[in-house]
């Protein structure tokens, strides 16, 4: 096997495990988690909480599920 073969071989190999993460973080609350609390802090912010607000208020909501 020449380099060249083993190096496409690494590229796949890596590939195919980025995609089973990918995989894990949509069956599991990982994505979701980390989307619901993006939409929080974005609510947070249209209804004018500022500086240390903002991450006390979002964190309230996404604990509340009110985010979903």
């Amino acid at each position: 096997m020449n380099s060249a073969d083993r190096l496409v071989r690494v590229i796949v190999a890596v590939g195919l495990a980025q995609n089973f993460v990918a995989l894990k973080a949509l069956a599991t609350t990982g994505v979701q988690k980390g989307r619901m609390a993006l939409h929080a802090k974005n609510i947070t912010l249209r209804a004018g909480a500022e500086g240390e607000e903002v991450a006390l208020v979002a964190d309230a909501l996404v604990k509340k599920g009110a985010c979903g």
